[in-house]
């Protein structure tokens, strides 16, 4: 495509998150500077206009084919990863995936994650069920805490906790118990790695984002579904154990 002379490279966007990401972080910073310079009087009729004039014609040309650059490297490099390393990228990303929840970036796997997806050669989500492991692996060992503790006001957070592990949300048996107690998260790093290294090695897919642990069951490829299921079972029975098994105070002090 010609653009007053400059020639533009014609990318399909569908699917992409990381050229709308770069375009809107560059649109907030022409935003930013504009209003240093601009009067007041014109503040509110040329700032608008013209960051948006200045954006697009940067983002067409420059942040759009680089994003889409960037979002198709991070999905080959993933994909290749996978491919080569089979259970072991399993094993890793899945025990790993939970200290990553601690920091908060796990929510930046959102773009990458719709990257796989809208990439026509790729097409599926092959990272959320292992994710979906680590979760259920919460669950699992926050679980077996509730089994060894006498402590009546541990008891009555560790239910619900496993249980919303057990739908995707984590954070109540993370937080709240089994880091707290330390080596019942450990027993979950194990189970989430041990159901990684499963769903890697059968080739389990999703077709969305969003949905882990149970739920997951809805965007599983159904192909997939039986494995996903065992997955679940190996990630749940592996953190149970280890977390009943390994020898901790469960007391409230």
């Amino acid at each position: 495509m010609n653009f007053f002379g400059i020639e533009v490279a014609m990318i399909g966007y569908q699917g992409t998150v990381f050229p709308v990401l770069l375009a809107v972080w560059f649109m907030s910073m022409v935003e930013k500077r504009l209003r240093r310079v601009i009067p007041d009087a014109l503040d509110l009729i040329l700032t608008p206009f013209l960051t948006v004039i200045i954006s697009g014609f940067i983002a067409l040309l420059l942040i759009g084919p680089a994003g889409r650059a960037l979002g198709d490297g991070i999905s080959f490099i993933l994909s290749t990863l996978i491919s080569h390393a089979g259970w072991l990228a399993g094993l890793l990303f899945g025990g790993l995936y939970s200290v990553i929840v601690i920091t908060g970036i796990h929510h930046s796997f959102h773009a990458i994650e719709a990257g796989l997806l809208g990439n026509p050669s790729i097409g599926v989500n092959f990272l959320l069920p292992i994710w979906a492991m680590a979760n259920v692996a919460q669950g699992g060992a926050c679980f077996a805490v509730w089994f060894k503790t006498k402590d009546a006001k541990i008891k009555a957070i560790t239910l619900p906790s496993a249980f919303s592990a057990m739908l995707g949300i984590t954070e109540a048996a993370i937080f709240g118990i089994n880091l707290r107690f330390v080596k019942p998260f450990i027993a979950a790093l194990v189970g989430g790695a041990a159901g990684g290294a499963w769903v890697v090695s059968m080739h389990v897919y999703m077709t969305a984002v969003g949905l882990t642990a149970i739920p997951g069951m809805a965007i599983v490829q159904a192909s997939s579904l039986l494995n996903y299921i065992i997955g679940m079972a190996i990630a749940f029975a592996v953190a149970f154990m280890l977390s009943l098994t390994l020898k901790y105070k469960t007391d409230a002090e």
